[in-house]
């Protein structure tokens, strides 16, 4: 071997030191000796101790002025080189900037070294050696004793220096240099690539180099690559540069974590703790003491194991308690000052309190602050909503005859905080504190600035509560008035918040006395704000105000106008709500298709649907009965006229000249009636000029024209016969005075502007639109849809037949002819039929099916069509009251379907409307003549918005949704009347149309629509390293494998034993005023209802529980049973208990529960009936358990009192239930519960107590209009009424006077009567008095007007109306003619003789006569006029009028006086001209005593008990949720170990374990996991990216990544799989971290730190998941022992197996054994399966796995060598003779440097029997057989001694030959051991060593290999593969982790075996030393590691053993089975033992 030039080497490499410029140093150009470190005993060259960098070399004095050294170093965490060839390869240390610089020297002129930056020492050898050894023995503590210790050891022989004895030229100066640690912590920091540098992690350095000449250090030019420096001068040796790039160096550094404590502003509140480790034991100089390897934190080697909690309160130095905030980490070396007010990621990792209060943080270099951020007053925060939980129950119509609202609105403001974080804010924000209050300022406001026409007065709210906390009335915007709040105690004050009853503050508004009108409507809007305060140490009152919905509770009332009997009204009160869900609802189902309930999370995935629902219709309408009515119907036959039958059109010939033509043939015709006619033929003729005479006077020549005209028939026509008659109707009919009917049509939602990336959403009506089918006739026709005619239908009113033609005949007649047209007539007449009479009507065509809101049709009797039709008289009753097709009986608020989304969230299978139930017929739809019905709907309505788009980026957590509203259209206003509505029907600009919006929300107990909470899940969880086969791991003691616990984080879950109770009221607690229990229904099963009595039981014995119990007691004798029921809400196929308890008093007393489904349809029931409580006090406990069929809605709960069974003891039996309770048990869940609603009796304002009415006299004077008055009370009334006067003329003096008339009649309250009080006729003129005074004619003032009636008119304002008239006197004529009087029941004629006659006065049938001339007579009501003539008077009004005085030219007579009526009263009497003047009237009322109108009091109902919606806090329980990193999933097991140079997998998969409750149907946003999350959830969809780190290198998809580099993987994979490779460049580790993390498509941040995010917080908003997770598991790195052969032995016989022979062949034994080549491999014996467990191929080089050693690339002889595996046959029946060496190698990877060791085993095999027995070897000492191997007395703790020691030693320059140890592998191995040296290696048998020399290194018992066995193997090719991806790592990374060992199994030739444990005897020795057994020899090999060690085993057992055609079992020796011995012959027996090789 070239010992010396390896030697030589040494000095080159990193070993001995990067070059330096110490006082002396090496020549680098010269030729003086190089110091040797391999026996150094001290650590040389560059190293890091506890994160300082450190260099040490030696030096001797240089003998050249040219030299090299090092200017600076480079360090990278790749290599640049090209190469390991140190010729040829290039390295480029600053080809790109991912690198850093550190420089030795200060940029000065002359160059000195940089001392702020290193500490340079130049110190002599020996001294050095005393203060730094690495041998205890030569270190020396004291100063003053180091002199002296040095010069020992100069005189040892352990170092060299001049001052203690050395030569000049081997003195040798060490040179030390220290970087600062602070300036290298800085430059490590600010370095991006170094920030990270973690403890183990190697980094690699190289140098930049510069030149000295002579005594000037030359810093400029410097040489950074291997190529410069190479060429920068003559070099003695060129290639020693290589070694000085690409130095592998192993970063060991460790700082401190602190925790530091702050307040909000960044001041210190309490000193700083350190967190211990139990890294850094005083002796190891790697560490400092209580620090943490840089990146390498574990919770569990803190010192208490308990990691680094950052506590959630503290005390700070000023004593004050103080409250986390978040917690950040910062590094030590650039510390930021972080606030709370996000969450972030890496670097400074900021956490809420609420998300980690356990930190796991990184240590980077410098160290790590962990801060923890405090204040004295947590943020709380609260949230409180305000409702009306009986808000369906209060609004809609008040009675017409209240003239107040006459209700309490109960308003629930509830304080619970259902986050947990809220509710431990609160815990500590009342610490400290005192004087708590808690203000609830609850508003009313007017709804007028939305609503139109509204009644609202604008009065105050009156407010009143039963709890402790007064209502707060000031304003909104005002400043909270402490004093108007209620002191709570702190305990009070946390229960309010922590839920229960007491947290649900219920207010009352009294309305009882707000008026509202008739026909007015009153609306407002309802809602609360909270305010918490209290007052802290300091004196400061604190106040927290609580955020409650924008939108408040609307509540509206009507008042309908006082109808008639006849008239009734119906309105309907709309039901709308709204939700935001995950999915779509089903399009043909009464369920919704989400697979995430959006209340307990929806993935951003997922879209969203915006769904509503409510009534389809909202009706208004008003309908009247109209008794009988007549209608006409005509009809017409009709026969067409013809022309008659003769009828012919004349021929008019033409003419002939001269002669006479022929005659036609006459033409003849025959008429229907068969007679005939000719026609005339005549003749004709006529002149012509024929020509002129010839002459002076030409005359013209006549000659005649002949011809004949065809004379013909007229064309008169015949027959057209028309019969017309008319038929009468006679029916009754509904009226419709007013529809007005809105249609759900829209809704909307805003505040989706971050959800949904829209404002506002708007849905729809997507299928199902409902319709309707509406008819109000405007005539009572056909025509209008009022009657249907069963003979001709579509001819309506009007029929009209036409008959055809009538007949031609020429006599022709209608009951004559061929055409009979009476017969017809008759026919027709003849007809029957019937109509059919539809009032007016309304039918909702809803899309689960019709609902009619009026319709009523029948039919009359069947007649003739000339016959009267009569439909039978009903009444209103029939029409409307009990007419099942009438809304008479509607549920205001509950009849009208509900379409779509019905509010029913807690059953979500039924809280879509369903399909179609019914239709109502009506007689147009068989009889529609142009009246076409609207079609119908398809089933299923659907109001929705789907597809919502959740914006993917979206992060978690809840999203408060804004404001729904639906819209209903005004699609029917038929209101001709303007009657008052009880809607507005107005246009709305929200929707852009005419109809009503209202604020919808989730359900009936909710107060706005349903929020959001947006959960991405992810995870790891499930995440592993798949484990290895067990038979891969050859340790001899386990690892460490996962030392990584499950992570814990609290989840909030529902406590596994809380269930629900779900029946309100449930211990009778709240009672009625009459003592009922309220909430209850009471039902009588037999007997009389006066028998029994429903009621509670309070404060006596009988009380089972509280302070009240239900109670039920009857008449005993009476037998009458019956109890309390009530329906509870259930789901269906859930497993439900029941409990209560009761007692049944001389009765028997059960409960029995019925099921029924959403129809309320009984389906089965019964439960408990048959366990009865019979006649007992003792209250028993029920229970009953059952599963609620599939179609289950409800459980009706009754608790009966039963049979009596003792009515002698006692009068009556009682019956007493209590403590009732109903619980899901399948599934834990939690519903809302109904509101309890308890009445109470108020006063009534419209009560009108009993009174007297004294008579009342009224007069009415006149006034020249009609006058009214309404009777005040009921009874008889006397009228009095006086006539009117007549007028006067100028010539008389006396005027005519008015009559009297009296009389009695009954009136009725409220009667409104028509007053006409007549004026006296006028004076001197024409004009008659007012109300029938008849005029006189006018001239000179000769005449004057008659006077008026007065009468009294009921039901109308015509004449026929008046019930008693009093006549007016008649106006005088032109002289002294006096009028007569009137009055009396015949008016007085008038007086005067002259100018003809006076007129005469009225009668009772008859007005007075007139006097003649140009006057009229009186007629009904009127007076008589006078039109003309002169001066006469007219005559006077009455109930018929007096004529008019007579006129004529000359002059006038005086007119009549009208009569008086009293036939329409009774006991009247009249008297004539009883009243001078206008008239007069007086009404008289009766005294009477008026009866009490209504009740005292009213009963109303409020809320006694809220409503529930969540539970309380004391429901919820908080769990650790740790995930197991141990659990196996998917049939994968996790690994605990990974290989060296091997392959593994991952096993990835994107799934976890989030099954939360599995809920479906939440009444609240929840922390809590409900429907959709599950167990082994795959979050695929929802990863974005995903991540695996580890500890060591390893290469992914041809890829190599560092230590500790986050590795992106795809986020699928087949089967979830990720293969990985962990390459020989490694070193073994105990418990290696691996990483996993994955980020949510939604995540901005890294935030999670846990394997999964199932878990929910409540920052940085309510109800957040975290965005990312992590898992931490550990493996152990493990390294493989194998690839043993045997390469020779000492016996010739197998010489030619192992070597090759000469050439030309030499003979050792002629013809059979060659000479041999021993440097030269043959064959050898070896492993079949090679160190990586693969069966040798060519494909795995065989053994030759690194490919350095070519001699094992062969296929190996199976172990044992034996002699049947001889290549040469004729020694194939000859062993191996004991005392021949057999020399064996064995091959490790990992970290097995210097430590292997084999302890041989021997055994005798019987090759006659095939037993095997253990032997002791023994050889002769000087005549004496001292054992030197017994069987297994190498134990720990053995004694040496104990065995004689056979030596073993490695003689290497004789052996490494035959070992086919070749340069590389020696080079390679002096060059790993020199960089180990450079570390503290030991260089004489550690892993700083190499072979060389002879070397003792154990005994035939037992060998103990050490580095001079070993050699390093190592490359980067595994099997000809490339295993160094991108060449980042250095080769020498590889070769120092593959080792081969070289040893041999040494018996000496007088080794004889005996039985273990029998003396040598020669007897023993005799009896194993024959032919027929073999030795057979195995081993025990261990190889002994700095982190493991491992065991070789034979890898496919050791099999058999083939001997002469015999296989001999050899399982039953424990260990591998090397070589089979001759049992009888040694090497002794052979003729010579030397030259064989």
């Amino acid at each position: 071997m070239k010992r010396l030039r390896m030697i030589l080497l040494v000095l080159f490499v990193l070993v001995s030191g990067f070059p330096l410029y110490p006082s002396q140093h090496a020549d680098a150009a010269g030729s003086s000796t190089p110091v040797s470190t391999d026996n150094k005993r001290y650590k040389t060259g560059a190293r890091f101790l506890d994160g300082q960098l450190i260099y040490v070399t030696p030096n001797k004095k240089a003998s050249s002025n040219t030299r090299y050294g090092t200017k600076a170093f480079v360090i990278r965490t790749d290599t640049t080189c090209t190469s390991r060839n140190s010729d040829t390869a290039e390295c480029t240390p600053t080809k790109d900037s991912n690198y850093l610089r550190i420089d030795l020297y200060k940029n000065t002129t002359p160059a000195q070294y940089d001392t702020s930056m290193w500490k340079v020492e130049d110190i002599g050898e020996c001294e050095y050696l005393s203060q730094y050894s690495e041998f205890e023995e030569d270190r020396e503590k004291s100063p003053l004793q180091r002199d002296a210790n040095a010069k020992r050891l100069q005189k040892e022989g352990k170092c060299q220096q001049a001052e203690y004895g050395a030569s000049a030229a081997d003195a040798v100066l060490v040179a030390k240099f220290e970087a600062d640690r602070q300036k290298f912590e800085d430059k490590l920091t600010e370095n991006k690539l170094f920030e990270k540098l973690s403890d183990g992690m190697t980094v690699y350095m190289s140098t930049i180099f510069l030149v000295k000449e002579g005594s000037s250090t030359l810093l400029t030019p410097e040489y950074e690559t291997l190529n410069k420096i190479r060429n920068a001068r003559g070099w003695a040796n060129k290639s020693y540069f290589r070694n000085y790039y690409d130095v592998p160096v192993e970063f060991k550094g460790s700082y401190p974590i602190i925790m530091q404590y702050f307040n909000e502003s960044g001041t210190s509140i309490k000193d700083a703790t350190e967190i211990l480790s139990t890294y850094g034991p005083k002796e190891v100089d790697d560490y400092s003491e209580g620090m943490w390897p840089a990146w390498k934190y574990e919770k569990a080697k803190t010192k208490d194991g308990k990691g680094i909690v950052v506590p959630d309160s503290v005390t700070g130095k000023d004593g004050k308690n103080y409250f986390l905030v978040c917690s950040y980490v910062t590094r030590i070396s650039d510390p930021k000052k972080m606030d709370c007010s996000k969450e972030t990621d890496a670097n400074e990792f900021v956490r809420f309190a609420s998300t980690q209060t356990e930190r796991n943080p990184p240590v980077p270099i410098g160290g790590e602050y962990v801060r923890g951020v405090y204040t004295t007053s947590p943020d709380c925060k609260c949230f409180t909503s305000a409702t009306i939980p009986n808000k369906e129950k209060v609004e809609g119509e008040v009675p017409a005859d209240n003239t107040t609202i006459g209700q309490k609105v109960t308003m629930q403001v509830d304080l619970q905080q259902t986050d947990q974080k809220s509710l431990d804010d609160w815990e500590k924000w009342v610490v400290g504190k005192k004087d708590f209050k808690i203000n609830i300022r609850v508003f009313r406001t007017d709804q007028t600035d939305v609503l139109t026409g509204l009644a609202n007065t604008g009065d105050k709210p009156k407010w009143s509560t039963n709890s402790k906390i007064p209502p707060d009335t000031d304003p909104g915007g005002a400043k909270v008035d402490l004093a108007k709040g209620g002191s709570v105690s702190k305990e009070e004050l946390l229960a309010y918040l922590k839920g229960g009853a007491i947290s649900k503050v219920l207010y009352y508004d009294d309305l009882t006395n707000y008026p509202i009108p008739p026909g007015g409507k009153v609306s407002f809007r309802y809602n609360a704000d909270v305010f918490i305060s209290a007052t802290d140490a300091s004196g400061a009152v604190v106040t927290k105000p609580c955020n409650r919905p924008t939108s408040s509770t609307t509540m509206t009332w009507f008042r309908p106008d006082k109808e008639p009997p006849e008239v009734a009204n119906f309105f309907s009160v709309p039901k709308y709500f709204s939700e935001i869900k995950e999915g779509s609802p089903q399009l043909s189902g009464t369920s919704s298709n989400e697979t995430f309930d959006a209340m307990s999370g929806t993935p951003t995935t997922r879209n969203l649907y915006f769904a509503s629902g409510g009534s389809e219709f909202i009706v208004d309408v008003q309908v009247e009965y109209v008794p009988k009515v007549t209608q006409a119907r005509t009809y017409k036959s009709e026969f067409n006229a013809v022309v008659n039958g003769w009828a012919m059109n004349p021929i008019i010939g033409g003419f002939t000249k001269d002669v006479q033509p022929p005659k036609p043939t006459a033409r003849q015709k025959v008429d229907a009636c068969s007679a005939p006619y000719t026609e005339i033929v005549q003749p004709k003729s006529q002149q012509y000029i024929k020509g002129y005479t010839t002459g002076e006077n030409p005359q013209p020549i006549y000659g005649t024209e002949y011809g004949w005209d065809q004379l013909g028939y007229d064309s008169h026509v015949v027959g057209h016969y028309v019969d017309t008659w008319t038929q009468t109707v006679t029916f009754d009919y509904m009226k419709i005075n007013k529809a007005v009917v809105w249609k759900i049509e829209k809704s909307k939602v805003d505040g989706m502007a971050t959800l949904v990336q829209t404002e506002e959403v708007t849905a729809s009506i997507t299928q199902g639109d409902p319709t309707y089918f509406y008819n109000r006739a405007a005539t009572n026709t056909s025509k209008d849809g009022r009657l249907r005619y069963s003979v001709e239908t579509d001819q309506h009113d009007s029929v009209y037949w036409n008959e055809g033609n009538s007949d031609n005949c020429l006599t022709n007649s209608k009951d004559s002819g061929s055409v009979n047209e009476q017969k017809k007539f008759d026919e027709r007449r003849a007809i029957t039929g019937n109509v059919t009479a539809i009032s007016d009507f309304l039918i909702l065509q809803t899309s689960s099916g019709d609902q009619s809101v009026m319709y009523f049709d029948k039919k009359s009797n069947t007649a003739k069509v000339t016959e009267q039709l009569d439909v039978p008289v009903t009444s209103f009753d029939t029409m409307w009251t009990n007419n099942p097709l009438t809304a008479a009986k509607w549920d205001k608020k509950n009849t009208i379907k509900i379409g779509s989304y019905n509010g029913n969230f807690s059953t979500p299978s039924v809280k879509y409307s369903g399909g179609s139930t019914g239709t109502v017929s009506t007689v147009f739809d068989s009889m529609p003549a142009g009246r076409v019905r609207t079609s119908r709907p398809a089933p299923f309505m659907r109001l929705m918005a789907a597809n919502l788009d959740i914006p993917d980026t979206l992060p978690n957590g809840e999203y408060r949704t804004g404001t729904s509203t639906v819209f209903f259209k005004n699609v029917i206003n038929d209101n001709p009347n303007n009657k008052p509505t009880a809607y507005p029907v107005q246009n709305d600009t929200k929707y852009g149309g005419t109809g009503l919006t209202f604020t919808s929300a989730y359900s009936p107990v909710h107060s706005k629509v349903n929020d959001v909470v947006i959960h991405d899940p992810v995870s790891v969880q499930h995440a592993m390293v798949v484990s290895l086969p067990n038979r891969l791991d050859q340790r001899t003691t386990p690892g460490g494998g996962n030392r990584q616990e499950g992570v814990a984080e609290y989840e909030k879950v529902l406590d596994p034993n809380y269930r629900q109770n779900i029946i309100p009221n449930p211990g009778a607690e709240i009672v009625n005023v009459d003592k009922t229990v309220a909430g209850w229904n009471t039902w009588v099963a037999t007997g009389d209802a006066s028998n029994i009595a429903f009621t509670s039981r309070t404060s006596d014995s009988w009380v089972i529980s509280g302070a009240n119990t239900f109670e039920v007691n009857s008449v005993g004798s009476s037998n009458t049973t019956g109890g309390y029921w009530k329906d509870i809400p259930i789901k269906p196929n859930i497993q439900y208990k029941f409990e209560g308890d009761l007692s049944c008093h001389r009765c028997e007393g059960y409960f029995s529960l019925d099921f029924y489904d959403s129809s309320q349809t009984f389906i089965s029931g019964g439960i408990g009936s048959s366990d009865k409580a019979t006649n007992t006090g003792t209250v028993a406990h029920k229970t009953f358990t059952f599963t609620s069929p599939s179609n289950a809605a409800y459980v009706r709960i009754h608790m009966i009192k039963g049979a009596n069974k003792d009515a002698a003891s006692s009068p009556r039996d009682h019956l007493f239930v209590d403590n009732l309770i109903l619980k899901n048990m399948s599934q834990q869940e939690f519903v809302a519960v109904d509101s309890v609603e308890v009445t109470q009796e108020v006063p009534n304002p419209d009560y009108v107590p009993p009174s007297n009415n004294p008579p009342v006299a009224k007069t009415f004077n006149y006034t020249g209009n009609v006058q009214t008055f309404t009777a005040p009370s009921t009874g008889r009334y006397t009228f009095e009424v006086w006539g009117a006067s007549g007028g006067i003329s100028q010539h008389s003096t006396t005027r005519s006077k008015g009559g009297y008339a009296k009389g009695e009649i009954d009136l009725t309250e409220g009667t409104v009567i028509n007053i006409y009080v007549g004026g006296q006729g006028t004076d001197y003129g024409a004009a008659g008095g007012w109300n029938g005074g008849g005029s006189g004619y006018n001239s000179s003032s000769d005449s004057a007007g008659g006077g008026g009636a007065s009468d009294i008119r009921i039901d109308g304002t015509f004449l026929t109306n008046r019930v008693i008239v009093a006549g007016g006197g008649g106006g005088n004529g032109c002289t002294e003619d006096v009028g007569g009087n009137g009055g009396g029941l015949t008016g007085s004629a008038g007086t005067g003789s002259n100018y003809l006659s006076p007129g005469g006065g009225g009668t009772q049938t008859a007005g007075g006569y007139s006097g003649g001339g140009y006057s009229t007579a009186g007629s009904l009501g009127q007076g008589g006029n006078v039109t003309g003539g002169y001066g006469a008077g007219g005559g006077g009004g009455g109930y018929f009028g007096g004529g008019g005085g007579g006129s004529e030219g000359g002059g006038g007579n005086s007119g009549g006086g009208g009569s008086s009526y009293t036939g329409g009263v009774l006991n009247g009497s009249t008297t004539s001209g009883a009243n001078t003047g206008h008239g007069k009237i007086v009404i008289s009322s009766p005294g009477s005593v008026n009866p009490a109108v209504g009740q005292p009091t009213r009963m109303i109902t409020t809320t006694a008990g809220g409503s529930d919606t969540s539970p309380p806090s004391d429901a919820y329980i908080l769990v650790p949720v740790t995930v197991n990193p141990n659990a196996p999933a998917e049939g994968y097991t996790p690994g605990n170990f990974v290989l060296l140079d091997y392959g593994f997998q991952l096993y990835y998969p994107n799934t976890g374990d989030f099954f939360g409750n599995g809920q479906w149907g939440w009444a609240q946003t929840t922390e809590i996991r409900g429907k959709g999350f599950i167990d082994n959830m795959d979050t695929t969809e929802w990863t974005k990216a995903k991540y695996v780190k580890f500890d060591f290198n390893v290469i992914y998809n041809n890829t190599m990544y560092k230590s500790n580099e986050w590795i992106q993987l795809p986020v699928t994979s087949p089967g979830m799989l990720y293969d990985f490779y962990v390459p020989l460049a490694n070193r073994e580790k105990i418990s290696a971290m691996v990483e996993w993390k994955s980020i949510a498509i939604n995540g901005a941040i890294e935030d999670g730190d846990t394997p999964t995010n199932k878990v929910r917080y409540n920052v940085p908003r309510p109800d957040a998941a975290k965005h990312s997770t992590v898992k931490r598991y550990q493996v152990d790195v493990v390294g493989r022992i194998g690839n043993m052969i045997i390469e020779d032995t000492g016996d010739f016989r197998f010489s030619n197996l192992f070597k090759q022979p000469l050439s030309p062949v030499q003979w050792l034994i002629p013809n059979v054994v060659k000479r041999v080549d021993p440097n030269i491999q043959n064959k050898i014996v070896g492993d079949t399966v090679d160190i990586r467990d693969r069966t040798v191929t060519a494909g795995t080089n065989y053994l030759n796995t690194w490919g350095l050693l070519a001699h094992i690339q062969q296929n190996p002889i199976p172990f044992p060598l034996s002699s049947e595996k001889n290549n040469i046959d004729a020694l194939k029946n000859q062993p191996l003779r004991i005392g021949y060496d057999v020399l064996s190698d064995i091959q490790t990877m990992g970290n097995y440097y210097s430590n292997l060791q084999i302890i041989p085993y021997f055994y005798h095999l019987n090759l006659q029997s095939g037993a095997i027995t253990q032997v002791d070897i023994y050889m002769d000492v000087n005549g004496e057989y001292k054992v030197i191997n017994k069987f297994g007395a190498a134990v720990p703790g053995w004694n040496p001694a104990s065995v004689y020691a056979n030596p073993v030693r490695l003689d290497w320059e004789n052996q490494a030959g035959r070992r086919n140890v070749k340069d590389d592998e020696a080079e390679l191995t002096s060059t790993i051991a020199a960089l180990f040296a450079q570390s503290g290696g030991d260089t004489a048998s550690g892993k700083g060593a190499e072979p060389y020399g002879s070397y003792l290194y154990g005994s035939s018992q037992f060998m103990a290999l050490t580095g001079r066995n070993r050699t390093y193997i190592g490359q980067d090719q595994t099997y000809g593969i490339n295993r160094n991806p991108g060449t980042k790592l250095s080769m020498l990374e590889y070769a120092m982790q593959a080792q081969r060992w070289h040893y041999s199994y040494v018996l000496p030739s007088s080794a004889v075996a005996v039985k273990h444990d029998q003396p040598a005897t020669q007897a023993n020795i005799n009896a194993l030393r024959t032919n027929t057994g073999v030795i057979v020899m195995a081993a025990d090999i261990k190889a002994i590691g700095d982190t493991y060690t491992l065991q070789y085993k034979a890898p496919n057992g050791n099999g058999t053993l083939n001997l002469a055609g015999t296989s001999w079992s050899l399982t039953g020796i424990p260990y591998p089975v090397i070589a089979v011995y001759s049992a009888h012959k040694s090497s002794a027996d052979d003729l010579t033992i030397t030259g064989t090789h």
